[in-house]
């Protein structure tokens, strides 16, 4: 079982100073997927110059997590079937 979740956009540095704080701030990013039976947590954070907060982006790393966190006896796709009949030919 797996949860999912954004953090609330992170502006970095933390500055005090007023004149400082509207110009050199940078909007970070971070979406979390984390295994409830294993405990293991994957983040995925990226800044505004590397991406935007779109659906297409969360897709994306929704599909990296699957391709690399998940088995295919926990999460059997058409893909599983595949590397599977490669495996038993070779």
């Amino acid at each position: 079982m797996f949860t999912m979740d954004v953090q609330a956009v992170q502006l970095v540095p933390h500055l005090k100073a007023s004149a400082l704080y509207f110009k050199q701030k940078l909007a970070i990013h971070n979406f979390t997927v984390y295994n409830v039976v294993t405990h293991e947590v994957v983040c995925y954070v990226w800044h505004e110059g590397e991406g935007e907060v779109t659906a297409n982006v969360y897709a994306s790393c929704i599909t990296h997590f699957i391709n690399n966190h998940i088995s295919c006896s926990i999460f059997p796709s058409p893909l599983c079937a595949r590397s599977s009949i490669k495996s038993r030919q070779q």
